[in-house]
């Protein structure tokens, strides 16, 4: 029985941080579901590739025993070029894979725990998701990110309101938002207010993530979690909402606790900012699960 399924497309990032660039797998699959997987949770990922990503790139899927369904395609992988600037990060989507179907989930997937569907670059429609959830009894969390997305003609990206929200978040019951995605999609000025908004829409929780302030999980409970341990140095941002949202889900599939999950998803996440490469992702008994 896996514990997570991951949906989304793998992509090909490209940092650029002080006029440095450097480049890396990334993309919610990975960062989500290594996370989980090195938490000990059973993961599945389903995503799309292009004809330039090799069998090397995928290895570590296979090593740490996630269980994958990645088609490749003729066209090539979604890639991003991601610059850290003073005043922010700026996103530029260099490449678009296809979009992911709901025929391309093996069926045993759908008897998953949770379901975490992750779109980065619009590859997920809403077709997608009013099939699924018809499909599945399993938890069905969304991170909005590939949803509220807009694409301008070089590639730069920028949020608008989302229209299509009224139709997607009654379908499922977790969903994380940024602070900034969910004040733009949700037009509104404070992110308490944003929250209310999306709740009663549907969903069962919500989850706002604040950066180096923690995160506001607003639902059964209304909970405003700060990291336990701050990064000694904070090396690398790129990925961390994904950790985070992959750890709780794992930690909420298995103890019911949003508290306990969000502590511990704030815990591992910000001790991702610490490192580089695998070295980000920590194992259960490096933290002190003291929530």
């Amino acid at each position: 029985m896996l514990n997570l399924v991951v949906i989304g497309h793998i992509a090909k990032d490209t940092i650029i941080r002080n006029g440095s660039k450097t480049h890396s797998i990334g993309g919610p699959p990975f960062y989500s579901g290594i996370a989980a997987r090195k938490m000990g949770g059973n993961v599945g990922i389903v995503s799309k590739i292009g004809r330039d990503l090799d069998e090397e790139s995928l290895a570590i899927f296979k090593e740490m025993g996630i269980q994958t369904s990645i088609k490749k395609t003729n066209g090539l992988t979604t890639n991003f070029e991601l610059e850290y600037l003073p005043e922010g990060r700026r996103l530029r989507l260099r490449e678009r894979c296809e979009p992911i179907l709901f025929e391309d989930v093996p069926k045993h997937f759908l008897e998953a725990d949770s379901l975490l569907i992750s779109p980065i670059a619009g590859e997920i429609s809403s077709d997608f998701m009013e099939k699924i959830s018809r499909k599945t009894d399993s938890t069905l969390a969304i991170d909005v990110q590939g949803f509220v997305r807009k694409f301008e003609d070089q590639g730069n990206v920028s949020f608008d309101v989302w229209r299509e929200g009224e139709d997607i978040l009654p379908l499922v019951d977790i969903v994380k938002f940024s602070k900034r995605e969910a004040l733009t999609a949700m037009n509104c000025e404070n992110i308490h207010d944003a929250a209310q908004k999306i709740l009663n829409f549907g969903p069962e929780i919500v989850i706002i993530t604040l950066g180096e302030e923690g995160v506001l999980i607003r639902g059964k409970e209304n909970l405003s979690i700060t990291p336990k341990t701050n990064p000694e140095k904070v090396i690398e941002t790129t990925g961390a909402g994904d950790i985070f949202f992959g750890v709780f889900l794992l930690e909420y599939s298995l103890t019911r606790n949003i508290k306990t999950s969000g502590n511990i998803a704030t815990i591992v996440a910000s001790k991702s900012t610490e490192g580089k490469g695998m070295s980000r992702f920590i194992t259960r008994d490096m933290i002190e699960n003291d929530s």
